[in-house]
């Protein structure tokens, strides 16, 4: 098969309680399963390779405006404030999870911070150079970086690293900007 299999866990979509023009949102994916070629790929590195296990979310976003038959035919509410309470996916013993808020402004660009915390990153960290998805090359420098994170975020098997958006560039760890952020522009 090419094409990624996965359960899905029916989404929640709620009007914030008590709050204007805010949605809590929850959204999960269960049982994924690669692509045979990437299953392959991946048990080099001794991961699961039929199961990658959950993606999941829970957020509140607020908008410019309500959501309503107006929004479907005139215009779409653009979003002003995104709250990630958890963002996560896990693969085996790997996991990747997100948290923090970022304000977004009429033109879309974001300003706020997310933590991103990468557990058993050097696990992760192996499995992109053996897929190919970072070159050898690059893999020392960027393993330094990551335990230099890891050791000030108190612990060697996890990195806690803050991923910040101003004036619309993007910065990790508080280094200097990495490039122009995302706008967040909904059509």
């Amino acid at each position: 098969a090419s094409r990624w299999r996965r359960r899905e866990v029916p989404p929640a979509l709620r009007q914030t309680p008590e709050v204007d023009l805010s949605y809590d949102i929850a959204a999960s994916l269960v049982d994924m399963t690669p692509p045979e070629a990437w299953s392959r790929l991946v048990a080099r590195a001794g991961l699961p390779s039929q199961d990658m296990g959950q993606v999941s979310l829970t957020a509140t976003v607020g908008f410019a405006a309500p959501w309503d038959l107006d929004a479907l035919n005139i215009a779409r509410p653009q979003p002003t404030r995104i709250a990630i309470d958890e963002a996560r996916a896990s693969w085996g013993d790997l996991i990747l999870a997100a948290a923090g808020a970022v304000d977004v402004d009429p033109q879309g660009r974001l300003t706020g911070e997310i933590t991103l915390r990468a557990t058993n990153w050097r696990a992760m960290l192996d499995l992109a150079v053996d897929t190919g998805a970072l070159p050898r090359d690059l893999a020392n420098v960027t393993e330094r970086g990551l335990e230099m994170l890891s050791r000030v975020s108190g612990n060697g098997d996890h990195s806690d690293v803050p991923l910040g958006f101003r004036n619309g560039s993007m910065t990790l760890g508080g280094l200097s900007p990495l490039g122009p952020a995302p706008r967040v522009v909904l059509r």
